[in-house]
């Protein structure tokens, strides 16, 4: 019996990283995931709904989400797992890891991504294309990277947060790391020179509270 892959979510994010599949094309049978599409064909790869794929007899089922809201992609997540679903991390051919790197599952990294040594990375992460991580950084589970977010050193990101396009996060120091607390959303371009509490938003350089 062949194991299958679904991605959920046919948009714009969705048709950059099933490419990433492709070394598996030959062991999966692929899909896109998406209700308001589904019964469509999307660059050659069949839609279905969430339900139609819990119900094919597969010996696995592997899921990953193109979805950039961390929320979202939390709700998503459970749902796929509580069916017995497994989540299969995606990875640019031009990702550059570094090595002594952690990283949780349901990731994915696109093009031209790199991770600096000793970080440590939570699930269902997203680094859009030419985002940056440094070394000692710590980002918990469904944060979601824009493209061309630079995040320097020692910093910590709790869960569910939101970076925006071309922002830039100061380093922090090994005795007092920068933090941004967890639910939070960093606005595009933002320049953040020091901690963002929970459940806030921010804009601009240097980056203030809007909300």
């Amino acid at each position: 019996m062949k194991e299958i892959f679904g991605l959920v979510g046919a948009g714009g994010y969705g048709r950059e990283t099933i490419n990433y599949i492709s070394s598996h094309k030959n062991k999966l049978d692929i899909y896109f995931i998406d209700n308001d599409l589904s019964g469509t064909i999307v660059n050659e790869i069949e839609v279905i709904n969430e339900e139609n794929f819990n119900s094919i007899k597969s010996e696995v089922r592997y899921f990953n989400i193109s979805i950039a809201s961390p929320q979202k992609r939390k709700e998503i997540a459970n749902r796929f797992i509580s069916k017995g679903c497994v989540p299969l991390s995606l990875r640019s051919p031009t990702f550059t890891n570094h090595g002594f790197n952690k990283i949780g599952n349901g990731s994915i990294f696109s093009d031209f991504t790199i991770i600096s040594p000793n970080a440590i990375i939570g699930d269902f992460f997203h680094a859009n294309r030419y985002s940056q991580i440094a070394h000692d950084v710590i980002i918990g589970d469904y944060v979601t990277f824009a493209p061309l977010v630079q995040c320097n050193g020692n910093v910590i990101i709790e869960d569910n947060v939101y970076v925006g396009t071309g922002a830039l996060i100061k380093n922090g120091s090994t005795k007092d790391p920068l933090i941004i607390g967890k639910n939070s959303v960093i606005g595009m371009g933002s320049v953040v020179l020091k901690d963002v509490s929970s459940n806030s938003t921010v804009v601009g350089n240097p980056a203030r509270v809007i909300k």
